[in-house]
Formats: structure tokens, C-alpha cells, sequence
């Protein structure tokens, strides 16, 4: 039994009622068989107009009926909860367009039904998905413009419901069905739409909002469809309103959620004392006590109170010692009675200013930055510093003398002075000789322009007066240790200094490299040097490298080994090394491996999928026909593969007829058989990825009279028994005469044709 709000909406979409038959999908063997499987049923026929909700219909539509969709745009993003219906454009996808309420979600999304057919939209911005399904049909739509956020930011919604062991709809979810109590994670931010349905009670739905890393909660108060015997007593009604309207109500602490606002009559209440509750977002909550008489309505009527807003600026206020500054706020200088302290300054945005203060006489204070925060008056005092009085120009200047080691004998001019460090002061302005003299120092000498009321600073690190020599030591590789006549002294690259003149012995140990020696002979006052290359002991290992799927690329501490999975890389130094693998529509995997000499490390690397984002997406689906769509220019970001049509473990599907043009790749599948691929022009599909790609654990797929057009590549082929059969091929995807297919498969088109023969 429908209620008040379904029977509204099947009045005002439903046109008529005829006796329809309905004609089920199946596939047999290679070619496309047609059963129709006939059962009389009472069908309808709904019209939806720009501006309405094609998902209001379908929640309404029971199996066979007719959804026709008149011209216009439509934003939402669709979930198809009912088998056995039709769904189609009444002009063609030209003028019948619905574009994604939410670019994260499927414009149109079949999940756990069978025999739906949808035909003739243009679809943007998102995608079509059929989820566990089968003998549905996808029928001339055009499909572009998939573009992601930059980023994903995600939270929770956690929902319950009274009773429980209801099932939970999260549109736009692809996956199992939950029944609650259940938590969806990894929900996108924004609004999602949850429904809740039980059998025996009446769908609950609402549009909640899901922010970053945090869990919304959700309850749902079902409402049973059929009410309990025996019959009730006589009841009486209350009718509500409010200013203003949309209020949600709840009667005697039980609440509905979004199922009943303002205005709205409450039927079959029990006579006596019952508590009406609103509550709107902005306004404080209503409520109030009535009294309900049988066979009568109880007139309510609230005026809700806005919420008060918190004050959105904050003031400053300044004095100075003395008073009488100017003031200056964010480079503004005010006038009025606020142009000088003490200054009150209202009506400030909050954050952060600068305040600067000006006085004759006085340096400027600031300008400094002030916190400001709304509803609060932040305090600034300025204490101003005054300027001192002038004093006459000096006529002499001085000279700062330091030296390393201290204690150096200064001559300055003509004049023998004290040793380092000292400052000579009243010294006359222009051009003098300095002279620094130490024992066992070499004498430094130097010039020293003097200014009148300035300070000549001058610092000198003496040279001493050699007795030893030094010796430079270089190796290759650099780092080895370094043994002078036995005894330690540093590593590679390295100067010893202060050796005694003669023969002496340097030695260079480095682990994995055979030790060096050699003779030097040192000379006081020069430098010697020692350049060694080091002789590696060989000490090399290997990494035998697999990954599922095979065929990945190689990269060992950043360099392309110029292989491709399995693979062994022989010769790799003993240590811990960086393995990376890459595989197109797959993500990155990287692990540190340890290689000990002598022995090979194993390496086994399960490939994570790159996650997909399709004009077309299939998972467990089967007996499906994909029939005269057009997708272009599915793209997305670079942590993103834009396919097409995605197939994941589908069997028995066709797609005919079909364009699926400038994509990342243009079909991609998984895992399944039995599928088809006729009549297609597949075209520019070149991003990251092929015109058609067949994965390992595809198997019996024909691929038979498309065009192939300028994809790179054209197309790959790692699955089993799969046959390519009369395509046109732009470019030949490998040889002369039998075209052969990349991949493990080792394919090939038999029977190639010369002309593309699709318009």
C-alpha cells in the first residue's frame, strides 16, 4: 500500500496504464539470440519534465513500467533500485542531458537488478555503472567529460535505524548490500543521500552532509505501511505551520527526519495531550503542548526565532606615553576624534593588523602586528622613546685590531703599541700602516682607511712559519680509511697536517675493496699528494623479480633495467637496494630488497589496480548489451586510469555499435568470457593505455569488425582463447599479413580488413 507522498507523486507523473509484455535478454553461445520470455503484467507509463526528479519516479515505479524523460537538463545522480523497467530520452541524447550532482558518483547506477533497459541520454560528468546485474541493455547515450577533483577528502556516515535489519542504499555506492546497523567509510565530502528500506514499512531517504574525517550519524524512524489491529479509536488531526516553512516536525519525541515539514496535517492522532516539536537549521527549536479532540483538527502555528549570530569584528584600543601620537592602523592614518591616542577603534575584521605611532620628538613606534579577535577589544600601549639631542661631529676616528694566535706586536705608523687584541681611539682620519708581528709567525702588513667617527675594524689570521709538511689523501671511491706509519688518522678525501719531513707510510682500508699502501716523502713547508683508485673484491648477488600480472617494468635503485617481469637481475652489489616496479593502468610498487653475496633474493609483487574511473563501469554483470553509445574524452588525474568501458568479472555482455573516442583507454577488461566487441569505432585512445586491453583472466573474447584508429597501442591481448576477426587496423598492431596482438596471448587478426566500413 502506497502512501499519502507515492500516491501524490504516481498522480502526478503516471499518463496511463496498458497491458505490456515483457521481454527478457539472454546470450547463447557466439552469436547475440534474442528470447522473449512473455508474462502479462500491469505496466505504466511516466512522463518526467526539466525541473523534476527522475529518481522520485523511479522509487515509485514497479516492474514494467516506462520512465520517459523529456528534454532538459537534469543534475543527479541516479540509483536504479527497480528491475524489470525502461528508462528512456523521449527526443534522443541530443536534448536529453543529465549531468552528475557529484562528479565521485555514477550519473546512473545499476546495482542487484536485471532486465533494465536505459536509452537515448547524455551523460556528463559521470558515469553509468551495472553492478551484479543482468540482461540489461545501455542504449545510445553520449558519455564525455569525466573529470575528478584534485583531491579526495573523505569521512564516514554511520547508520542505524527502528527497526533494524533494514537495507541501506548510499547513492551512488557500487558494492554489496548492507543491512543496518552499518558504517559506509571512505564516503566523499558533501551531501549523499541515504535510503533505508524494510519490507512491511514505507522507503525512509535524506541528504545528509559528510566532512572530513569525521563520522555522521544517521537514524531512521520507519514508518510501517499497514496499521496494527484492532482498529484505533476515533483520533483527531493537528495541522502545523510555520514562518518559516520547512520545519521538520516531531510529535511526542518521535521524529521523522525530512518525511514530515511544515506544512504539513498529522492524521490519526489519539485524543488528549501530545508535544509538537520543529526544528529548522538557523533557528532555535519550537515547541508546544496541545490537546487533540477526536473527529476535530488542532490548528498550530510557530514563528521561529533566528538564531543570534555571533558579533563577526572586534575593536582596538590605543593610548601612548606621552598621548598625543598619530595613529596609523595597516597604513591608514585616521582623522577625527581617533586620529591621535587614547583612540578606540571599533568594527575591525578578525586577524591580524599593524599599528604605528608617530610623535614629534619621538622615534615611531611600531609598526607592530595586533591580534584581533571578534567580540573582543585588544589593548595596545606604546611607551615613546625620544629622540636624543644632537651632538657635534667627531673629528677622530679609531681602529680595532685582533689577530689568531693574540698577542701579536702592533706597529701602527711610526708608533710601536701593545699587542692584540686593541683598539686605537682619537686616531686622526686618512690613510695608515699596520703592522702585525708574532714569534714563529710570518710579519703582516696592511693599510687601514681611518673615518672621522667611525670604527676601522681589522682581524688577521697569522701564517705560521712552517716545520712540518702535509699530505693530501684521495681515493676512489672516496671514504677509505686512513693508516699514517700504523696509526689512524681520518677517511678519504683528507689532509694530514703537521708531518715531519721524510719518509712515512699511508695505508687505505675500505670494506669490499682490497687495502693500498704507499711510501711518501714529505719536505717541510709543501703539501704532498696521494691519489689511490681501490681494487673491489667482488661481492655480488641477485634479485629474481615476479609480479601478478606479469610484464611490469623494472627499476633497481632509480636505473631502468630494460626488462620486464619475471626477470633476474644478476651482478647487483651485496646491500640493501631500492626495486620499484611500473606497470601501465597499475600502481607504482616499490620495496627495499637486501642482496647477500652469493645468494639471489626472490621477489614476488602483487599489482595494485590503478583505480578506474569509466563512462561505462561493469562489475559481475552478465547477458548485458552496451549498444550505440558514444564516450569521449573520459579523463581524469594522474592517481587516476580513465577507461571508456571497465569490465571487472563479466560474462556473456555485448557492446555494439558503438565510438568510444579520446579516452585513457578505450575498453579495458579484467576478468570474464564469452563477451563481445563488434562494430565499434574505437579511436585516439592513447593517454595511458589502448584501445582495447584484455587482461590474464580474460578468456573467449571476440573482438570482431571494429576500427581500430590511431590508438597507442592499438591493442593488448594477456588473456586465453580470445579472437580478433575482420578489424580495421589504422595502424597494423605488429607484422605483414595476419596482424599480431600484443601480449602474452599471442593473438593475431586473421582475417584484417583494408577500409574502415563504420561511419
Amino acid at each position: 500500500m502506497k502512501s499519502k507522498e507515492e500516491k501524490e507523486l504516481v498522480g502526478k507523473y503516471k499518463t496511463k496504464d496498458t497491458s505490456a509484455k515483457i521481454a527478457l535478454l539472454g546470450f547463447f553461445t557466439a552469436l547475440l539470440i534474442l528470447l522473449f520470455a512473455v508474462a502479462s503484467v500491469s505496466a505504466a507509463e511516466y512522463q518526467v519534465h526539466e525541473g523534476e526528479s527522475i529518481q522520485a519516479v523511479i522509487n515509485i515505479a514497479n516492474p514494467g513500467d516506462t520512465i520517459i524523460v523529456h528534454n532538459g537538463t537534469y543534475t543527479e545522480n541516479v540509483v536504479v533500485n527497480r528491475s524489470n523497467i525502461t528508462l528512456r530520452s523521449a527526443n534522443g541524447s541530443a536534448v536529453t542531458i543529465v549531468e552528475s550532482k557529484r562528479t565521485d558518483m555514477h550519473v546512473f547506477n545499476i546495482t542487484d537488478q536485471k532486465n533494465v533497459t536505459l536509452e537515448g541520454f547524455t551523460i556528463t560528468d559521470a558515469s553509468v555503472a551495472l553492478n551484479t546485474t543482468k540482461n540489461d541493455k545501455v542504449h545510445s547515450h553520449a558519455i564525455s567529460a569525466l573529470l575528478l577533483p584534485p583531491q579526495y577528502q573523505q569521512g564516514s556516515i554511520s547508520v542505524t535505524s527502528e527497526p533494524s535489519g533494514a537495507r541501506v542504499y548510499l547513492e551512488g555506492f557500487v558494492g554489496p548490500t548492507f543491512t543496518t546497523p552499518h558504517t559506509f567509510d571512505k564516503v566523499s565530502v558533501g551531501y549523499s543521500t541515504i535510503t533505508v528500506s524494510l519490507e512491511g514499512y514505507y522507503d525512509w531517504s535524506d541528504t545528509v552532509q559528510v566532512q572530513v574525517d569525521q563520522t555522521t550519524y544517521v537514524h531512521a524512524q520507519l514508518k510501517p505501511k499497514h496499521k496494527p489491529t484492532p482498529p484505533p479509536p476515533a483520533t483527531g488531526a493537528i495541522s502545523i505551520t510555520s514562518i518559516p516553512s520547512g520545519a521538520s516536525i516531531c510529535l511526542d519525541g518521535q521524529c521523522w527526519g525530512m518525511l514530515y515539514k511544515t506544512p504539513d496535517t498529522l492524521q490519526g492522532q489519539v485524543p488528549g495531550y501530545h508535544t509538537v516539536e520543529l526544528s529548522l537549521a538557523g533557528y532555535e527549536k519550537w515547541s508546544k503542548e496541545v490537546y487533540v479532540t477526536a473527529g476535530e483538527t488542532k490548528q498550530v502555528h510557530a514563528t521561529l526565532t533566528p538564531k543570534q549570530q555571533p558579533p563577526t569584528t572586534g575593536t582596538i584600543r590605543i593610548d601612548s606615553t606621552p598621548s598625543g601620537a598619530t595613529v596609523e592602523l595597516d597604513g591608514q592614518t585616521f582623522v577625527g576624534p581617533i586620529s591621535a591616542t587614547p583612540a578606540t577603534i571599533p568594527n575591525l575584521d578578525p586577524g591580524r593588523h599593524t599599528v604605528k605611532l608617530s610623535l614629534d620628538g619621538y622615534y615611531d613606534w611600531g609598526p607592530k602586528e595586533v591580534d584581533v579577535t571578534a567580540g573582543e577589544t585588544t589593548p595596545v600601549h606604546a611607551t615613546m622613546t625620544p629622540k636624543p639631542t644632537p651632538t657635534p661631529p667627531p673629528t677622530t676616528g679609531a681602529i680595532s685590531v685582533q689577530s689568531s694566535p693574540s698577542g701579536a706586536t702592533i706597529k701602527l705608523d711610526d708608533y710601536i703599541g701593545p699587542r692584540t687584541p686593541h683598539t686605537f681611539t682619537t686616531v686622526s682620519p686618512g690613510h695608515h700602516k699596520l703592522v702585525l708581528s708574532l714569534d714563529g709567525y710570518y710579519d703582516w702588513k696592511t693599510n687601514v682607511d681611518v673615518e672621522a667617527g667611525h670604527t676601522a675594524y681589522v682581524y688577521k689570521t697569522l701564517t705560521p712559519i712552517p716545520t712540518t709538511g702535509t699530505i693530501t689523501v684521495f681515493s676512489s671511491p672516496p671514504g677509505a680509511d686512513i693508516y699514517l706509519d700504523t696509526k689512524y688518522v681520518g677517511r678519504t678525501i683528507y689532509t694530514i697536517t703537521g708531518v715531519l719531513p721524510g719518509p712515512h707510510t699511508v695505508k687505505l682500508c675500505l670494506e669490499g675493496y682490497r687495502d693500498w699502501s704507499k711510501t711518501v716523502l714529505v719536505t717541510v713547508g709543501e703539501p704532498s699528494y696521494v691519489h689511490a683508485t681501490l681494487t673491489p673484491i667482488p661481492r655480488t648477488g641477485a634479485i629474481s623479480v615476479t609480479s601478478e600480472p606479469p610484464g611490469a617494468n623494472i627499476r633497481l635503485d632509480g636505473v631502468p633495467i630494460n626488462a620486464l617481469t619475471p626477470y633476474t637481475i644478476n651482478n647487483v652489489v651485496a646491500g640493501t637496494h631500492t626495486l620499484v616496479l611500473a606497470l601501465t593502468g597499475y600502481l607504482d610498487w616499490s620495496a627495499s630488497v637486501h642482496v647477500a653475496p652469493g645468494e639471489t633474493a626472490e621477489v614476488d609483487a602483487p599489482l595494485i589496480h590503478r583505480p578506474i574511473r569509466a563512462g561505462i563501469y561493469m562489475n559481475n554483470a552478465s547477458n548485458c548489451v552496451i549498444i550505440s553509445n558514444r564516450i569521449m574524452n573520459i579523463t581524469t588525474t594522474v592517481n587516476y586510469s580513465a577507461v571508456g568501458i571497465a569490465i571487472y568479472n563479466s560474462s556473456g555482455n555485448a557492446i555494439q555499435n558503438g565510438a568510444i573516442i579520446n579516452c585513457g583507454q578505450g575498453i579495458w577488461i579484467a576478468s570474464g568470457s564469452a563477451n563481445r566487441i563488434e562494430g565499434n569505432r574505437i579511436q585516439n585512445n592513447s593517454i595511458a593505455g589502448t584501445g582495447v586491453r584484455l587482461e590474464s583472466g580474460v578468456t573467449n573474447t571476440g573482438i570482431h569488425e571494429n576500427c581500430f584508429i590511431d590508438n597507442v597501442p592499438q591493442a593488448w591481448d594477456d588473456g586465453t582463447y580470445n579472437n580478433w576477426v575482420s578489424n580495421f587496423w589504422s595502424q597494423p598492431p605488429g607484422g605483414t599479413g595476419n596482424y599480431t596482438i600484443p601480449g602474452a596471448a599471442g593473438s593475431a587478426d586473421t582475417d584484417h580488413l583494408d577500409v574502415c566500413p563504420l561511419p
